[in-house]
Parts: C-alpha cells; structure tokens; sequence
C-alpha cells in the first residue's frame, strides 16, 4: 500500500517501530520519579509555585492507583495542578 501511494509512508513505519511499554500497575517504582517530573512540568506551565514538591508529590503517587500509561499518570497530575 505504501508503494502504491494509498497509505502514508511515516506512518507504516510509526505503526511498526512501535513497541509496547508495560503498564504502570506493573513498574508502580517508577509512579514517584514520573509524578515528580509532571509536576514539575506543569507547575511550571502554569505558573503554580505554591504547589508542594517532592514530599507530597511522593505521598500522592503512593496512594495513586494507575492501571494504564505513563500518559494516563500525566494526565491525573496534570488535573491536578490545573
């Protein structure tokens, strides 16, 4: 299909570099280190400097219960600043 110009050629090889990344229910270590990062992030894009870092950061992605992605952490961390 790509030769014959009836499917996209980036996104044949997007659709087969793609590797599936475990979910976060399977590596809940890594909750505390990405949660910091996100709240870092967002904080920072929306101006929020009254939001408490690192302690509370790690006791909140302790008790977090994520059965999806990475994408899906961001997204409750991101709702939360704003």
């Amino acid at each position: 299909m790509v030769r014959e110009g009836s499917f996209r050629e980036d996104l044949y090889y997007r659709s087969t570099s793609w590797n599936q990344v475990p979910a976060l229910r399977d590596h809940t270590e890594d909750i505390p280190r990405l949660a910091e990062h996100f709240l870092k992030e967002y904080s920072r894009l929306y101006q929020r400097s009254d939001v408490q870092r690192e302690t509370e950061c790690h006791g909140a992605a302790a008790r977090i219960s994520v059965a999806g992605n990475v994408r899906e952490l961001e997204n409750v961390i991101q709702g939360a600043i704003i």
